[in-house]
């Protein structure tokens, strides 16, 4: 049982997430009652088609470059948007050595400007612009790496405001925050684990 739908223009993980699952829900009358007739015939996959494998390691650095163009960035937030559900592939993070932070909207805007890849060109009280190789991309909703949200005039206050360059994390520190979170993912539901469970410790004095 296949059930094929178009793609929108802006799809996250989330809304194609949504959409395979309300899919395979509908189909699964259809899969019972083939079941049941015994009638259900298998389909081999295609070995013509393309075909990839993705291991646990495999994943992209999430971290913004500003020397990448706008709709290249646009996808990976995107790619990265997971709604409330557990992301244990990578956040799409706008580096600045104040304040960090999660980007969870993006938006090209096709602006040509002439700045500098990483100047923020422009702000409103929902979010701003930065300039890109190519185009600009607009932020908004933003949270901590804790996962707290966090308004955007906040953000654009810590990085230092319109007409700042954000910086750009040279080759060699993505590269290392890179292997650094291929090495820690293998033990992460584990620590989620352990940290969920810790209880206050009881202090055996009055305070």
């Amino acid at each position: 049982v296949q059930r094929r739908f178009a793609l929108a223009t802006r799809e996250t993980s989330l809304s194609l997430n949504t959409s395979n699952v309300a899919h395979a829900l509908d189909s699964f009358d259809e899969l019972l009652d083939l079941l049941e007739a015994g009638t259900l015939v298998g389909r081999p996959q295609d070995p013509a088609a393309e075909h990839g494998v993705y291991r646990r390691a495999d994943r992209p650095l999430g971290v913004l470059d500003w020397a990448q163009s706008a709709s290249g960035l646009d996808r990976l937030v995107r790619a990265l948007q997971f709604g409330p559900h557990p992301n244990q592939v990578a956040a799409a993070v706008m580096w600045h050595p104040a304040s960090p932070v999660i980007v969870e909207s993006a938006e090209v805007v096709h602006l040509p400007h002439g700045a500098p890849p990483g100047e923020v060109l422009s702000a409103d009280e929902n979010g701003f612009t930065v300039a890109c190789a190519a185009d600009a991309v607009r932020l908004s909703r933003f949270s901590q790496l804790s996962g707290a949200a966090i308004d955007p005039p906040a953000v654009l206050a810590a990085i230092g405001g319109v007409g700042t360059i954000l910086p750009t994390l040279a080759d060699d520190d993505r590269r290392l925050l890179g292997g650094q979170a291929v090495a820690a993912q293998p033990h992460e539901n584990a620590l989620l684990h352990i940290l969920r469970s810790i209880e206050p410790a009881s202090v055996p004095w009055p305070h």
